[in-house]
Protein backbone atom coordinates (compact mmCIF):
# COMPACT_ATOMS: atom_id res chain seq x y z
CA UNK A 1 0.00 0.00 0.00
CA UNK A 2 2.62 2.32 0.64
CA UNK A 3 4.68 1.38 -2.21
CA UNK A 4 1.53 2.35 -4.37
CA UNK A 5 1.36 5.62 -2.94
CA UNK A 6 5.30 6.78 -3.40
CA UNK A 7 4.83 4.96 -7.09
CA UNK A 8 2.06 7.75 -7.87
CA UNK A 9 3.11 10.77 -6.11
CA UNK A 10 6.54 10.05 -8.35
CA UNK A 11 4.08 9.43 -11.36
CA UNK A 12 2.38 12.65 -10.45
CA UNK A 13 5.73 14.98 -10.30
CA UNK A 14 6.87 13.46 -13.73
CA UNK A 15 3.87 14.28 -15.43
CA UNK A 16 4.24 17.81 -13.66
CA UNK A 17 7.40 18.26 -14.91
CA UNK A 18 6.70 17.15 -18.92
CA UNK A 19 3.79 19.83 -18.56
CA UNK A 20 5.63 22.28 -17.49
CA UNK A 21 8.64 21.39 -19.81
CA UNK A 22 5.95 21.43 -22.42
CA UNK A 23 4.61 25.07 -21.97
CA UNK A 24 8.17 26.15 -21.42
CA UNK A 25 9.41 25.36 -24.84
CA UNK A 26 6.44 26.33 -26.28
CA UNK A 27 6.49 30.07 -24.91
CA UNK A 28 10.50 29.90 -25.98
CA UNK A 29 9.38 29.18 -29.72
CA UNK A 30 6.56 31.82 -29.56
CA UNK A 31 9.22 34.28 -28.55
CA UNK A 32 11.52 33.28 -30.71
CA UNK A 33 9.02 33.88 -33.29
CA UNK A 34 8.21 37.08 -31.80
CA UNK A 35 11.64 38.31 -32.54
CA UNK A 36 12.00 36.93 -35.75
CA UNK A 37 8.94 39.00 -37.12
CA UNK A 38 10.49 42.17 -35.10
CA UNK A 39 13.82 41.53 -36.66
CA UNK A 40 12.19 41.17 -40.29
CA UNK A 41 9.95 44.31 -39.95
CA UNK A 42 12.94 46.24 -38.99
CA UNK A 43 15.36 44.65 -41.56
CA UNK A 44 12.00 45.58 -44.29
CA UNK A 45 11.51 49.01 -43.18
CA UNK A 46 15.63 50.23 -43.49
CA UNK A 47 15.76 48.66 -46.51
CA UNK A 48 12.47 50.99 -47.98
CA UNK A 49 14.16 53.44 -46.34
CA UNK A 50 17.42 53.43 -48.04
CA UNK A 51 19.58 55.85 -49.27
CA UNK A 52 22.90 55.97 -50.84
CA UNK A 53 24.09 58.92 -48.97
CA UNK A 54 23.65 57.11 -45.53
CA UNK A 55 26.39 56.40 -44.01
CA UNK A 56 27.46 52.63 -44.16
CA UNK A 57 30.36 50.30 -43.45
CA UNK A 58 32.86 52.41 -45.68
CA UNK A 59 31.93 55.80 -44.51
CA UNK A 60 30.33 55.79 -41.41
CA UNK A 61 31.40 59.07 -40.27
CA UNK A 62 28.18 61.06 -42.32
CA UNK A 63 26.30 63.08 -39.89
CA UNK A 64 22.86 63.11 -41.43
CA UNK A 65 21.02 59.67 -41.55
CA UNK A 66 17.97 59.49 -43.78
CA UNK A 67 17.07 55.98 -42.52
CA UNK A 68 14.03 55.30 -40.68
CA UNK A 69 15.91 52.59 -38.54
CA UNK A 70 19.07 55.43 -37.81
CA UNK A 71 22.72 54.75 -38.63
CA UNK A 72 22.31 51.14 -37.63
CA UNK A 73 19.29 50.64 -40.24
CA UNK A 74 21.55 52.36 -42.43
CA UNK A 75 24.72 49.79 -42.35
CA UNK A 76 22.12 46.65 -42.39
CA UNK A 77 20.36 48.05 -45.54
CA UNK A 78 23.73 48.89 -46.89
CA UNK A 79 24.99 45.83 -46.23
CA UNK A 80 22.11 43.70 -47.27
CA UNK A 81 21.86 45.15 -50.71
CA UNK A 82 25.61 45.00 -51.30
CA UNK A 83 25.48 41.18 -50.68
CA UNK A 84 22.37 40.34 -52.12
CA UNK A 85 20.92 43.41 -54.32
CA UNK A 86 17.05 43.57 -54.38
CA UNK A 87 17.11 39.67 -52.75
CA UNK A 88 17.49 40.70 -49.20
CA UNK A 89 13.69 42.18 -49.56
CA UNK A 90 12.87 38.01 -50.47
CA UNK A 91 15.13 37.48 -47.28
CA UNK A 92 13.47 39.89 -44.99
CA UNK A 93 9.86 38.33 -46.35
CA UNK A 94 11.47 34.75 -45.53
CA UNK A 95 12.35 35.84 -42.18
CA UNK A 96 9.00 37.38 -41.90
CA UNK A 97 6.79 34.33 -42.67
CA UNK A 98 8.98 32.07 -40.98
CA UNK A 99 8.43 33.81 -37.50
CA UNK A 100 4.50 33.63 -38.42
CA UNK A 101 4.99 29.68 -38.93
CA UNK A 102 7.03 29.42 -35.92
CA UNK A 103 4.86 31.30 -33.59
CA UNK A 104 1.91 29.25 -34.71
CA UNK A 105 2.91 25.88 -35.14
CA UNK A 106 6.01 25.71 -32.83
CA UNK A 107 8.20 23.20 -34.91
CA UNK A 108 11.83 23.86 -35.15
CA UNK A 109 12.54 21.61 -38.18
CA UNK A 110 10.58 23.93 -40.94
CA UNK A 111 13.21 26.40 -39.81
CA UNK A 112 16.31 24.28 -40.45
CA UNK A 113 14.51 23.26 -44.24
CA UNK A 114 14.00 27.05 -44.68
CA UNK A 115 16.89 27.85 -43.69
CA UNK A 116 18.70 25.61 -46.42
CA UNK A 117 16.21 26.84 -49.15
CA UNK A 118 16.96 30.70 -47.87
CA UNK A 119 20.75 30.19 -48.85
CA UNK A 120 19.82 28.67 -51.83
CA UNK A 121 17.83 31.30 -53.23
CA UNK A 122 19.94 34.07 -51.95
CA UNK A 123 22.84 32.73 -53.48
CA UNK A 124 21.37 31.59 -57.40
CA UNK A 125 19.16 35.11 -56.61
CA UNK A 126 22.85 36.71 -56.26
CA UNK A 127 24.53 34.94 -58.82
CA UNK A 128 21.84 36.18 -61.47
Amino acid sequence: MIQSDKSESIMEIKNYLNKSINFTIRRLFEVFGVFLVVLSLYILISLVSYSPGDPNLIFKDISSVNNLMGKNGSIISDFLFQSFGLMSFLFSLTILFNGFFIFRNKKISFVVESLFYTVLYLSLGSFF
